[in-house]
C-alpha cells in the first residue's frame, strides 16, 4: 500500500519538503536549517521543522477535521500572508509536497497502475490540504487588512485631535492676513458658531 511506503520514507520526505519550502525564500534571507532552529535564531526553520512533519502525518492519515490541522497549518499560512508572496505563491508550499512525493518513486514504481492510482488518491489529499491552507491564508490577510484599517483610523483621529484646534486658528490667521473675514466654522450644533 502506498501510505505504508510513504510512512517508511517519512523522514526523507519531510527533509525534502522542508528544502522545497525553504527554496521559495530569497537566497539572501535564507538561514541554514538545523535541528537547533528556534523561533528566535531561525523562525522560518523553526516553523518548518515543527509543522511540516505533523502536516505530512495528517495527510498520510487523511485527518483533516482535527484541531491539529489548523494548529500546524496556521503558523505557515500566517507567516506567508505577511510576506511578499502572491496568494498562489503563499500556498504553493502545500503543492510542493506533490513534487517531493513523486520524486521519491522511481520511474518503474510509477509505471505500476496500482501505485499510480494510489498516488493520485494521495495527491487529492494534498489538494484538500491546500484548500484548508487557502482558507487560513485568506483569513490571515483579512485580519491584516482590518489591523491596517484600524491603525489608519486611529492615526487619522490623532491627527484631527492634534491639529483640529491649531488648524482652525491657522485658517483664521490666513484669512485675516488676506483682509478677509474667516468663514464661520460650525461646532456641530445647528445655528451655533465655532
Amino acid at each position: 500500500m502506498l501510505d505504508d511506503v510513504l510512512r517508511e520514507r517519512r523522514d526523507s520526505l519531510v527533509a525534502s519538503w522542508q528544502k522545497e519550502v525553504r527554496d521559495t525564500y530569497p537566497k539572501a534571507g535564507r538561514i541554514k536549517f538545523t535541528q537547533q532552529s528556534t523561533s528566535f535564531n531561525d523562525p522560518i526553520g523553526h516553523i518548518l521543522g515543527r509543522d511540516l512533519p505533523v502536516l505530512l502525518d495528517l495527510v498520510l492519515d487523511g485527518e483533516f477535521e482535527t484541531p491539529r490541522l489548523k494548529e500546524h497549518l496556521d503558523p505557515l499560512c500566517r507567516l506567508r500572508s505577511v510576506q511578499d508572496y502572491s496568494p498562489s505563491q503563499a500556498i504553493g508550499f502545500v503543492y510542493s509536497l506533490k513534487k517531493v512525493v513523486r520524486e521519491s518513486f522511481s520511474k518503474s514504481e510509477l509505471s505500476d497502475a496500482t501505485v499510480l492510482a494510489e498516488l493520485l488518491a494521495f495527491e487529492s489529499r494534498i489538494d484538500k490540504l491546500a484548500m484548508y491552507a487557502f482558507d487560513i491564508y485568506v483569513a490571515c490577510r483579512e485580519d491584516l487588512f482590518e489591523l491596517k484599517t484600524r491603525e489608519a483610523g486611529r492615526r487619522s483621529d490623532l491627527i484631527i485631535k492634534h491639529f483640529g484646534e491649531q488648524g482652525k486658528h491657522a485658517f483664521d490667521a490666513t484669512a485675516d492676513r488676506e483682509g478677509q473675514e474667516a468663514p464661520k466654522v460650525s461646532n456641530g450644533h445647528e445655528g451655533g458658531e465655532a
